[in-house]
């Protein structure tokens, strides 16, 4: 990437932090994205053909145009609303071509990647059940959801993590519950992830993380994303690696895993120029894990063993890089990759989660509002 500013001669470009262009005017931009062979870059219209020009000098490729597809995700975008949208339609009905001997019918509708019945029904399985399902394409089929649900599906990632667990013994109940993964992505084929601009510019390119954990033994199921600009632009549903010994332990955990992601996209965005001006929130809804974040006095017996983790989240917290703030379980978006949901539940999350409602800027005080009118 680099920018043009305004003082520059017609075609000195200089790499941009930030820093050394303070107070000039920026003239020109270009972002080159590579991923293995190909190539998507933008900007303004003369650094684009400056790149154009200049690339054709020295490796031998061809110029496509523009780009509606890439790794089979199809990108709309709509300049005059200010949105991008990211789908994999495609995609989802080729798997469902591949795996149709299996389905025996056509797909049918699904609400959910993994319903609460299915989930409950998950348990290891027994050496019968293993020989009996021996032929089935258990993996092929998970990677098959798993490689969607790493762009456009991200509300799938709970159904991904668990159904995984089982890849290398798999009954044929893990095999249907897999099916009805499938199903559900082919259902809602049309529905990815829907990047939005803000109507104030102060909210544009703002990041906000929420971090929430169920606990359970042997480890808990924590979720993480961080949103930007209307949807999550990185998201994580799986096991920790640690064992937790209580609620507020495995909502630590998980707030620290998000301030690591959360730290990371700061010094990535303030790499590119766009620097946020005050700390990130990450949004909680345990009341525990936030005071023993925010408390610097010593820590009790039961907390002291997870220190190291909240000496960190603290750490970020003392540098204006995170602070966490406290937001209620209903509205808390990183429920949806904790556990399996009803629809109705999921639905509200996954909508939020990916872009296809507007989520307040303040939603922690727009929440405690409607609860006071209420």
């Amino acid at each position: 990437y680099k920018y043009k500013y305004e003082d520059s001669p017609r075609n000195e470009s200089s790499s941009a932090d930030g820093t050394e262009a303070e107070g000039r005017k920026i003239t020109g931009y270009l972002f080159v994205l590579t991923f293995v062979d190909d190539v998507r870059y933008f900007g303004t219209d003369d650094l684009v053909k400056e790149y154009e020009t200049e690339v054709q000098k020295h490796c031998k490729c061809k110029l496509e145009g523009e780009s509606k597809e890439f790794i089979s995700i199809q990108m709309k975008q709509d300049l005059k609303n200010g949105t991008t949208e990211l789908t994999q339609p495609d995609y989802w009905e080729k798997s469902v071509e591949r795996f149709k001997q299996y389905l025996g019918r056509e797909p049918k509708e699904r609400s959910t990647p993994l319903s609460v019945a299915d989930y409950n029904l998950l348990k290891e399985a027994t050496d019968e059940e293993v020989k009996e399902a021996s032929h089935l394409p258990y993996p092929q089929l998970i990677g098959t959801i798993q490689y969607a649900s790493a762009f456009t599906k991200l509300e799938s990632r709970f159904a991904v993590s668990t159904l995984s667990r089982f890849r290398g013994r798999w009954s044929k109940t893990h095999f249907a519950a897999a099916l009805k993964a499938l199903e559900y992505g082919y259902a809602t084929r049309h529905i990815g992830v829907k990047y939005t601009k803000p109507e104030n510019d102060e909210d544009a390119n703002v990041l906000r993380g929420y971090a929430d954990s169920g606990f359970s033994t042997p480890r808990s199921q924590g979720c993480r994303m961080v949103w930007m600009n209307g949807a999550a632009i990185s998201y994580s549903s799986k096991r920790h690696t640690t064992t937790d010994d209580s609620t507020a332990a495995a909502e630590l955990t998980e707030m620290y895993l998000c301030s690591c992601d959360v730290e990371g996209l700061r010094n990535l965005m303030q790499e590119v120029g766009l620097c946020q001006d005050g700390p990130t929130l990450i949004y909680q809804d345990n009341q525990p894990a936030i005071q023993i974040s925010m408390n610097r006095g010593a820590l009790s017996k039961k907390t002291r063993a997870m220190s190291m983790r909240v000496l960190s989240v603290r750490n970020k917290i003392e540098d204006a890089k995170v602070i966490p703030v406290y937001l209620p379980t209903d509205l808390m978006t990183a429920d949806i990759g904790t556990k399996a949901l009803d629809s109705v539940t999921f639905a509200f999350h996954r909508d939020r989660l990916c872009g296809y409602v507007e989520v307040d800027k303040d939603e922690h005080i727009t929440h405690q509002a409607k609860k006071q009118k209420t």
